[in-house]
């Protein structure tokens, strides 16, 4: 309780100086800008792929570095750009022992007795949440912003937390209040030398657009099996169509909600804010969807250029807005931060994947 009671306090005073900021008639806006093109993107795409299919998966993990490499180097706030620092090999070693531990284990549980399942089924549950928090520990420290390193403060209860109601199935029916909290959880965890970050939004919203999400695809569904179960193969041919449609229109359409949700939300403490200059319905079917049927059509061969337009979209189209000595201010840290967040200090575990709620 005192931690959701500090959390709230912290909610109120970010409020507070992003409302100032807002209302602020000198108030600055910071823009993105991305300089990446598709043709250079498909290139290290079209070796990434390559070489992660002919090393059978190794290269994968340097792959994912080169990738981000281009698309941080690449993304620029105010003529300043974005870096990852990440090492290959920490990434694969990482991922080796994931494996290990999923297959092996795994193997180990289903040759032997019940009271062995149910041991490894308690690892697991104790293992996720831990290399969860890792992983973004890994991905925030070796994340920069003119050479200012990005920082994740650990805290491992509320995933244990997280992971234990989903694993029983109780999460399931607080899933908005869960997708809420798992969201101010990562972004008041990280920091930027030593700019905090926050998320404000109440959980009524989450409930609003989870729900709007989950109801149509149980009706579709319903429907599908209805159809499934009642009708001829004739009907069911030309009768699912549409129904897919519907069926991925909601999930475009919730994802893209989700997303300006989140953004729309995240504040600093010193009262900068984000501002998203496009709509759910822009982002949805002009970006999103049209994104998904390139690159299905072209059999994966769109997918450099979809990435490339997202992130160019979204860099145009979004901003921070904050005082006008903010960017002074975070230059500033530079000097400050630059040894005691330097690249020595970044985690070598690798562990990159981020398995969220929502």
């Amino acid at each position: 309780m005192c931690y959701i009671r500090g959390m709230h306090n912290i909610d109120d005073r970010n409020v507070d100086r992003a409302s100032t900021v807002a209302q602020n008639p000198d108030a600055t806006v910071h823009r993105f800008e991305f300089r990446g093109t598709t043709a250079e993107y498909f290139k290290i795409w079209l070796v990434n792929t390559a070489l992660t299919i002919l090393t059978l998966g190794i290269y994968a993990a340097w792959a994912k570095v080169r990738t981000k490499r281009y698309f941080y180097g690449n993304t620029f706030l105010d003529g300043a750009n974005f870096d990852y620092h990440a090492r290959p090999l920490s990434i694969l070693i990482a991922r080796l022992f994931v494996f290990a531990i999923i297959a092996g284990g795994g193997y180990w549980a289903e040759s032997s007795g019940m009271l062995e399942n149910i041991f490894y089924s308690v690892a697991l549950l104790v293992f996720f949440p831990w290399a969860f928090v890792r992983g973004l520990s890994f991905n925030a420290r070796n994340s920069s912003f003119c050479r200012i390193r990005f920082y994740f403060r650990r805290d491992y209860a509320l995933p244990y937390v997280y992971y234990l109601l989903m694993a029983t199935g109780v999460g399931f029916l607080v899933l908005p209040w869960l997708a809420r909290h798992y969201h101010q959880f990562k972004s008041s965890r990280h920091q930027l030398g030593e700019l905090r970050f926050n998320f404000n939004q109440p959980s009524a919203w989450f409930y609003v657009v989870i729900f709007w999400l989950m109801m149509p695809i149980a009706l579709v569904l319903l429907i599908v099996c209805g159809y499934l179960v009642f009708s001829g193969n004739e009907l069911l041919r030309w009768g699912v169509i549409p129904l897919v449609v519907v069926f991925f229109a909601v999930i475009l359409h919730a994802q893209a909600w989700l997303f300006l949700l989140f953004w729309k939300n995240i504040s600093a403490e010193n009262g900068a804010i984000f501002r998203c200059n496009f709509s759910t319905l822009e982002f949805a079917y002009n970006i999103l969807a049209v994104n998904y049927i390139a690159v299905l059509l072209s059999l994966g061969l769109l997918y450099p250029w979809a990435q490339v337009r997202k992130t160019n979209f979204l860099a145009t189209r979004m901003s921070i807005v904050a005082a006008p000595d903010v960017m002074d201010n975070i230059l500033g840290m530079r000097t400050e931060n630059e040894g005691a967040l330097g690249e020595e200090f970044a985690d070598a575990e690798g562990f990159d994947f981020d398995v969220g709620l929502i």
